[in-house]
């Protein structure tokens, strides 16, 4: 295997991790009963996702 191959798998695995503990506390911290309550937590976790997708390329370049 590669180093370019196992560096591209790492990338991967690395974002995948990002992800889920991105969104996770958000998706728990409430009980999404009403379709408004789901909207609101919908609109409360775009924006840290938004800022995040913009900082992880930055991170990679630096």
């Amino acid at each position: 295997m590669t180093f370019e191959h196992r560096h591209g798998r790492l990338v991967i695995l690395l974002l995948a991790v990002f992800s889920v503990v991105a969104i996770l506390p958000g998706y728990f911290a409430r009980p999404l009963a009403s379709s408004a309550g789901a909207q609101l937590g919908l609109e409360e976790l775009r924006a840290p996702l938004n800022q995040f997708s913009v900082a992880l390329p930055t991170t990679f370049l630096a």
